[in-house]
């Protein structure tokens, strides 16, 4: 064997089944059955994050969701109190419950003394009725005759 590859050539001390590769004796090669395990533990691993990312995407956009018609229902309870601040009947959007009740906590020579002027101290609640939520808490001055128009409608 002139000229041929000495590294190629499986000697005496090397043991059978070894290509005789040069400085590579005693390591071996994965088997099929090897491989073919840690592929699909890759892929089940790569599944498991692929549907966690799934899940936190969706969460992400319901959490996201809630928060625009919270800011939505917000801003619609802001307008409906600006209407009443102007002394105007506002029109309840669908969206929010209103709740208006004469302010408990005031002596009475207090009502007696609103009442002369027409007016009475009001604590106002506007909740969301999709999720139950306040959108708006807080005491009104309002007119005794606004006050009866709101509670009728």
């Amino acid at each position: 064997m002139a000229g041929a590859d000495r590294s190629l050539v499986r000697t005496p001390d090397q043991p059978a089944g070894s290509c005789g590769l040069a400085g590579r004796s005693g390591l071996r090669g994965f088997t099929l059955l090897e491989v073919l395990v840690a592929l699909s533990v890759m892929g089940i691993v790569l599944a498991a994050l692929a549907q966690i990312g799934g899940v936190t995407a969706r969460s992400g956009k319901i959490f996201i969701d809630n928060v625009e018609a919270g800011w939505t229902e917000e801003q619609l309870a802001i307008g409906v109190v600006e209407q009443l601040k102007l002394g105007r009947a506002p029109e309840i959007p669908e969206a929010l419950a209103l709740k208006a009740v004469s302010n408990p906590d005031l002596s009475s020579d207090q009502r007696d003394e609103l009442g002369r002027r027409g007016l009475d101290l009001v604590d106002v609640t506007l909740v969301s009725i999709r999720s139950g939520r306040t959108a708006w808490q807080g005491q009104l001055l309002v007119s005794s005759t606004l006050l009866a128009e709101v509670h009728s409608q």
